[in-house]
């Protein structure tokens, strides 16, 4: 079970550039959930205690509008995280739904436990604290495109950057 932690750590966004000793003392905090299709994570309004990392599977985060309708906000697949602004910010709740789109299983790092890791060590928290950044980052240039860019300039885009991650693989 460790080992598969380990490798699920690794293969994620968040915590690909930490060392091994690191990520072993996040890979002991951290535990395994298993989801089936449609199953809630967590609701918005929930009690949040801690952040997701996308061992396998995938999860969309969505919230409703007042007539009912539902607003994806992001797909998160394989290696990707989610909720990690109840750690680093002032949320006490969860913003938003998360809810599993096919069977899949997530690590659950919990807030104070991930504090303390970091409090403890700043490399663990700088090397967190750049993939954040780089997080972030994606996602200003995501609003860029979005909002700057006609839809054929988009969608050009996106099939170069998927061609690029395709071949790199």
């Amino acid at each position: 079970m460790f080992d598969s932690k380990l490798h699920a750590l690794r293969r994620s966004f968040l915590f690909s550039s930490i060392d091994p000793q690191n990520l072993s003392k996040i890979a002991r905090i951290v535990s395994v959930r298993s989801f089936d299709k449609r199953e809630i994570i967590f609701q918005e309004g929930e009690v949040a205690e801690g952040f997701f990392v996308v061992a396998n599977g995938s999860v969309k985060i969505y919230k409703l509008a007042l007539n009912g309708s539902e607003h994806i906000l992001h797909i998160i697949n394989e290696g990707g995280s989610f909720a990690e602004a109840v750690v680093f910010g002032s949320l006490k709740l969860y913003p938003a739904f998360a809810e599993v789109l096919e069977k899949t299983e997530v690590l659950f790092v919990p807030k104070n436990d991930f504090l303390n890791a970091m409090k403890s060590d700043f490399t663990l928290t700088k090397a967190v604290m750049a993939s954040l950044a780089e997080k972030l980052r994606y996602f200003n240039t995501l609003v860029e495109e979005l909002s700057l860019k006609e839809a054929d300039a988009r969608l050009a885009k996106y099939l170069l950057a998927l061609s690029f991650k395709k071949n790199s693989a």
